[in-house]
């Protein structure tokens, strides 16, 4: 909750029916987190309050002339301060007209919350408490305070103190307007640390950095903000103003779970993320020919084809493929147990009764490590015995793509050096799933539950059909 300007008067009136007397602030409040403090509570009260009035700004007039200095404002014409200075001037002639019996401090505040400017403008009071002092004496002080805008037995209008702490004062004005009391209103970002703390180290590692990296944008946007101030609308505010298209879906996603989750903790009740429109995304449509295959194939280091071989046959992603032991090999069958969805899989090696591709080449994998004296339990190993990580295999792919490019330049194709250039090692798994004709045995290997998503997302050949003759 950014304060962009803000401004106090004072207003000086007497219950003895004097005039009132105004005290103009020389100067905006400056920074201060005593200040963001007092802006925070005023907005969490605000939101916390039911029955709250709405209406639209009479246009401007000299009877209702607060919309023009309003809108001058906001046009650059003078500073917050002056419109302040106006607008206090204005509310005391209206105070004296209608013959209100108490003054205070006018605060007026111009923050933004979200992507959304608000201004408040409230009458605060002090009420007066005591306080030891370090000599061990008794102290009066005043601060700022809550009242109840009530009547008496006669109908006429009183304040009842409520006292300066607000939740205190919540409850006292649920005891006085005979309704349950409030729940203490959290703020996002409060609720972010939670979920950040308790729900994300519980995800598998991608996912963490992922959430991570979807939560740093948020509290951008959405830290300062009470937990059920957020609607909607201001979501899909957030969405339309995100340039990446593609990451804004996912930091609404998160947003989504986190309220889910904020309900479960009991801190609100509402899921305005819920059915927010999504930004549109085409998916990935990159299919690896056989052309662009051989092409980084054949100039790619032992390990790397090795590990292209294995993720083809198997159509896991990336991570699983070097994650595969050679313990996963049991009683004919490849034991995977995907690390994104925590599926698990049993790939055959055998095809009537005889190794298929995939158990061959499992079966060399396995060789190759006993004839190195390796004692890394993986599978895809370097020459010299090392276990390939995810940073090697990227690395050993660019420069094997690159060689590839360097040699279709060379031979004058540059149509193959730009389809090269796109190819990256996890469409490996959409070829996989590509060029097996059965859509269920694809699905299957993929480890997905719902059809529709190999063949829209995985499935980037088109379909077989015959001819008209």
């Amino acid at each position: 909750m950014p304060v962009l300007h803000s401004a106090i008067h004072k207003i000086d009136k007497k219950p003895d029916g004097t005039p009132a007397v105004l005290f103009l602030g020389g100067a905006e409040q400056v920074e201060s987190q005593a200040r963001d403090d007092l802006m925070h509570q005023f907005n969490e009260s605000y939101n916390g309050t039911a029955g709250k009035g709405w209406g639209f700004f009479h246009a401007e007039s000299g009877a209702f002339p607060l919309s023009g200095w309003l809108g001058k404002y906001l046009a650059g014409v003078g500073d917050f301060l002056k419109f302040s200075t106006i607008a206090v001037e204005h509310l005391v002639k209206l105070m004296e007209e209608s013959n209100l019996t108490t003054g205070g401090h006018a605060l007026f505040c111009h923050y933004q919350q979200g992507l959304t400017e608000y201004l408040i403008i409230a009458l605060v009071q002090e009420t007066e408490a005591v306080t030891m002092t370090e000599e061990l004496s008794l102290l009066t002080i005043k601060r700022l305070g809550y009242y109840y805008d009530g009547r008496n037995e006669d109908g006429k209008r009183v304040e009842i103190p409520l006292g300066g702490d607000l939740e205190i004062a919540k409850a006292e004005w649920a005891k006085l307007d005979c309704k349950p009391v409030p729940k203490k209103r959290a703020l996002l970002g409060q609720v972010f640390d939670r979920y950040e703390r308790e729900i994300i180290p519980g995800k598998a590692p991608k996912t963490q950095s992922d959430n991570l990296l979807s939560l740093k944008q948020l509290r951008k946007a959405f830290s300062d903000a009470p937990i059920d101030a957020v609607t909607p609308q201001i979501i899909a505010q957030y969405r339309d103003s995100r340039t990446a298209k593609v990451r804004a879906n996912r930091e609404i996603s998160l947003l989504s779970h986190i309220y889910n989750i904020a309900r479960e903790w009991g801190l609100t009740e509402n899921n305005p993320a819920a059915g927010v429109r999504k930004n549109k995304e085409a998916p990935r449509d990159f299919y690896a020919t056989e052309e662009i295959w051989s092409a980084v194939y054949a100039v790619a280091a032992s390990e790397l084809r090795d590990a292209m071989d294995l993720a083809y046959l198997t159509g896991q992603r990336p991570a699983d493929v070097l994650s595969m032991r050679e313990a996963d090999a049991v009683n004919e069958f490849l034991q995977v147990s995907q690390g994104k969805t925590a599926k698990k899989l049993r790939i055959r090696l055998t095809a009537a009764g005889n190794l298929n591709d995939l158990g061959t080449l499992v079966e060399r994998l396995i060789e190759q490590r006993r004839s190195r004296g390796v004692r890394t339990p993986y599978l895809i190993i370097t020459e010299d015995g090392r276990q390939v990580t995810k940073p090697m295999l990227r690395l050993r792919f660019d420069d094997a793509r690159n060689k590839a490019i360097a040699i279709a330049n060379e031979a004058g194709d540059g149509v193959l050096a730009a389809s090269i250039r796109q190819f990256q090692f996890r469409d490996i798994r959409p070829k996989a799933a590509s060029e097996i004709l059965d859509l269920g045995d694809a699905s299957r290997l993929l480890g997905h539950t719902d059809k529709r998503i190999t063949e829209t997302v995985y499935r980037r050949v088109g379909e077989i059909v015959k001819p008209t003759r």
